[in-house]
C-alpha cells in the first residue's frame, strides 16, 4: 500500500516518529527539572480557570483523551498539587481542585518556561520550527509576559 499520493512519504513518516520522540524526550526531562510534565502544567492550568470541576469537563476544555488526564490527576494529587473530592450533588463525580502547593507548582513552571523552549529547540529543528510557528514567530524570550502564567515574566 503506498501512501505518496497524499504526501505521508517514508521520510516524511519518519521525521514524524522523531518528532513524537522528541517531545517525549522533552516532557520527561521538563518534568525531571521543574517537577511538572507539559501535560500536568497543562491540567492544572485548564484547572484553575475551572475550580471544582469534573473529569469530564476538564478533558473536554483541556482537549485530553479522559485516559491521559485520569493518570494526570493521579500523579498531580499523589504530587500534593491537586485535590480530589466526592462531589456533594453525585457521589459517582469527583471534584477538582488545585491546591496552593499546585498553583506554586505553575508558577514556578511559568517563569522557567523559557528553558522549555531552549530544549526544545534544541531537541529537534522540526520541533522547533513548530515552536517557533505556534508561538507567532516571536521566541519564548520576546513574548514577554505571555497569558495563562506560561513565559518568562517582565519585570
Amino acid at each position: 500500500m503506498s501512501f505518496r499520493g497524499n504526501g505521508a512519504s517514508p521520510t516524511n513518516l519518519a521525521e514524524l516518529v522523531r518528532l513524537g520522540h522528541a517531545l517525549q524526550q522533552v516532557n520527561k526531562r521538563t518534568e525531571s527539572r521543574l517537577g511538572l510534565s507539559l501535560v500536568q502544567f497543562h491540567v492544572l492550568r485548564e484547572l484553575l480557570d475551572l475550580p471544582g470541576s469534573s473529569s469530564q469537563i476538564l478533558a473536554a476544555k483541556a482537549g485530553l483523551h479522559p485516559s491521559t488526564l485520569t493518570q494526570s490527576i493521579r500523579r498531580l494529587a499523589r504530587k500534593g498539587y491537586l485535590f480530589v473530592a466526592a462531589d456533594p450533588k453525585d457521589s459517582r463525580k469527583k471534584q477538582l481542585t488545585v491546591t496552593r502547593a499546585g498553583k506554586n507548582a505553575v508558577e514556578r513552571f511559568g517563569a522557567r518556561a523559557g528553558e522549555i523552549f531552549a530544549d526544545v529547540r534544541a531537541s529537534h529543528s522540526l520541533l522547533a520550527d513548530w515552536v517557533l510557528a505556534a508561538d507567532g514567530g516571536r521566541g519564548a524570550s520576546q513574548r514577554g509576559k505571555a497569558s495563562r502564567g506560561f513565559g518568562p515574566r517582565q519585570e
